[in-house]
């Protein structure tokens, strides 16, 4: 059986070898957050191509987070990609918000839309009751 001692020392040894306080880029800074909005990282672009997924996200109330608000970094120090200098981004996704309500909103739509489509199928019922999952 290891000693407690000989299990710490292989933990330390694996700090040392790798860097194990790795911080990830999507991580969302504390001087960004606003009450009463959900934030998303969205992709743009796959391999170079649009994904024209932001548009769709534009259509269902997102916002562009813009990198005025970003105070401690920059997502493009050097400045070779212009569209940097409009939104907050990482690589080939970009930082989005919306207003808590229109999210909260939008999730009730879709419940209910999934409740009726349960309760038209023959033969099936929703064993749940409700919907298992309210007040998420």
């Amino acid at each position: 059986m290891t000693s407690k001692r000989i299990l710490e020392s292989r933990t330390n040894e694996a700090r040392t070898t790798y860097d194990m306080d790795y911080v990830n880029p999507l991580t969302l800074p504390s001087e960004l957050k606003k009450e009463g909005y959900h934030y998303r990282w969205v992709q743009y672009a796959c391999n170079g191509e649009p994904t024209y997924r932001v548009e769709e996200m534009t259509k269902q109330g997102w916002e562009h987070v813009s990198p005025t608000e970003l105070k401690s970094q920059t997502s493009d120090p050097l400045g070779r990609n212009p569209l940097a200098q409009q939104v907050v981004m990482h690589k080939d996704v970009l930082l989005m918000r919306r207003k808590a309500e229109l999210g909260m909103g939008a999730k009730e739509r879709f419940r209910a839309l999934n409740d009726n489509k349960v309760k038209s199928l023959k033969g099936v019922r929703n064993d749940l009751g409700a919907t298992g999952i309210r007040g998420v």
